[in-house]
């Protein structure tokens, strides 16, 4: 398969469909959906690759709440809008469950986190219930944590828990999925080092049952992993380490945020974005790290540069021979070869594309023709 699909969520108010060329690393636009406008900024697809999903990030100056759209997937890559529900201000990530039959929303802005109801056959989304959070007091950064701010949302495999980080209040929040009257419940949290600022998270290994689970701290520019135990009630998480995302001579700038977390398909090396450092000029960077399987300990292999600027997201091809890297501040995505086994680049930048402040890129892992085959053949 010599090409494949996937789409960009923006600051620029779009959704675009991207062909990417497996082979050669070339990155070419191909539609350009403008009816999430002005912020669809994170976009999740659904487990049968039938719908896209996508936050409607608003702020308090916004007249609307923030919303979730679901869109098909046409067999060409263009999305068609299924609807619209509309939920808190400021949604900035959401998750799937693994049945596919809920949506659930860390909304930064607004502190809080909103659950929808979702039709898996139809890719319809309806607003369920959210959860709104306070601050006693302002954190060990107040600027950034003068209240509660959840963002980000990962189911843990089996589907019974659901995690959200909260930048502004220092912890992961715990909720268990059904077993009462609302969709989740929320149970007692999980605390970080103060000044953290959890950001994106992982679980390791893609299993039913990690072992592992790592949180990217944005105003820390640290990554700590926590052991993974499951117990009757929820999970049972305990940090054994913490490491910097920047490299030791830049360890204590100030202005960097770390981003986005992202797993190597090999299973043997993790990835994370150094928003607006210094490590090169006109660039920022991203560390790589090595993971101990048995310890679930990082060891910091290469720091080396995204080619954009503010890199909010990057993604790795399914074959795990390509990093895409999105710049929001540099208007552009970048793609660039790895190779498969060390996780280290092989070739610096094969391809640019303008996009304006892009911002998430999700993969379509199976195309539109092998949709209509298997179609055809059922």
């Amino acid at each position: 398969m010599a090409q494949q699909l996937a789409f960009v969520g923006s600051y620029g108010g779009s959704i675009v469909t991207v062909q990417f060329n497996n082979e050669t690393g070339e990155l070419k636009q191909l539609f350009t959906n403008k009816d999430s406008a002005p912020s669809p900024s994170w976009q999740e697809i659904s487990k049968a690759q039938k719908f896209l999903y996508t936050v409607e990030e608003t702020t308090q100056k916004d007249k609307n709440k923030g919303a979730v759209t679901s869109y098909s997937i046409e067999d060409d890559g263009q999305l068609r809008k299924v609807s619209t529900s509309a939920g808190m201000v400021a949604p900035v990530h959401l998750a799937i469950s693994p049945d596919q039959n809920l949506i659930v929303t860390a909304n930064y802005g607004s502190a809080s986190v909103s659950a929808y109801n979702t039709n898996p056959s139809t890719g319809e989304v309806n607003w369920a219930k959210s959860w709104e959070f306070e601050l006693p007091e302002p954190g060990a950064v107040p600027e950034r944590q003068e209240a509660p701010h959840p963002h980000h949302v990962i189911f843990e495999p089996t589907g019974k828990v659901v995690l959200v980080t909260d930048l502004g209040a220092d912890i992961i929040r715990m909720f268990t999925v059904g077993g009462g009257q609302d969709p989740i419940t929320e149970i007692d949290p999980v605390k970080v080092k103060p000044g953290t600022g959890p950001r994106h998270a992982v679980f390791y290994p893609a299993t039913d049952k990690p072992k592992f689970y790592y949180v990217v701290g944005e105003l820390s520019n640290t990554l700590t992993v926590f052991s993974v135990e499951y117990t009757d009630k929820a999970l049972k998480l305990t940090e054994i380490q913490t490491i910097s995302t920047l490299p030791e001579d830049h360890a204590k700038d100030k202005g960097p945020a770390a981003g986005e977390i992202i797993l190597h398909p090999n299973g043997k090396h993790l990835y994370v974005s150094n928003r607006l450092d210094t490590v090169f000029p006109h660039a920022n960077s991203i560390a790589s790290y090595e993971i101990d399987k048995s310890s679930g300990r990082l060891k910091l292999l290469e720091v080396f540069n995204s080619g954009v600027v503010n890199i909010r997201h990057l993604s790795i091809h399914p074959s795990g021979e390509w990093l895409i890297t999105e710049g929001q501040d540099s208007n552009n995505i970048k793609s660039f070869q790895l190779d498969p086994n060390t996780g280290k680049v092989e070739k610096e930048e094969s391809s640019s594309l303008l996009i304006e402040k892009p911002v998430c890129l999700q993969w379509l892992t199976t195309q539109p023709a092998e949709k209509q085959q298997k179609k055809c053949g059922s």
